[in-house]
């Protein structure tokens, strides 16, 4: 018996824009602050001392997930489940070319966490499915390649408006 998999949507169109990932090279660029089971924090050793980038890789197996509902399509609750995340932490720094005193730390962060049940049928092409399909929802839906962050930041979230 063949087990076959497929997802309910059928608007699987690859969009024209590209999201240009950073090249993160954990070898000579990061040092590991923290590398115990279910996490490891590393920071970025090119960045200044007080405006260090921190990235933390963790994860965590669950006997039982989160009751499904309608608004929260996690798996169901009679199967274990496990979550992975990765967190980028930066900090923007704000000076002045004419006051030397004025300085300003503004931190952004990135979660991307993947909620799975435990089953040999899902793949790292599912969760990557799951991410590009996230990435291409903050990009407006006319394929012009605007983003619709600017709306995100001012809580306008509807995507047709």
């Amino acid at each position: 018996m063949a087990i076959t998999g497929s997802y309910g949507f059928s608007n699987n169109s690859d969009a024209t824009h590209a999201i240009t990932p950073k090249l993160i090279d954990t070898t000579n660029d990061y040092a590991v602050i923290t590398d115990e089971a279910g996490k490891c924090v590393i920071k970025n050793i090119t960045s200044p001392i007080d405006q260090v980038e921190v990235i933390t890789f963790q994860g965590a197996d669950w006997p039982q997930a989160v009751k499904q509902t309608e608004t929260n399509a996690h798996p169901s609750d009679v199967q274990a489940s496990r979550s992975c995340n990765v967190k980028v932490e930066l900090k923007k720094r704000l000076s002045s070319s004419v006051d030397d005193t004025y300085i300003v730390d503004l931190p952004v962060s990135c979660d991307i966490t993947f909620r799975f049940i435990k089953n040999q049928y899902i793949t790292k092409d599912d969760l990557l499915l799951a991410l590009y399909r996230a990435a291409g929802s903050l990009y407006d839906s006319d394929d012009s390649g605007n983003t619709r962050l600017d709306n995100m930041m001012m809580m306008q979230f509807n995507p047709n408006k």
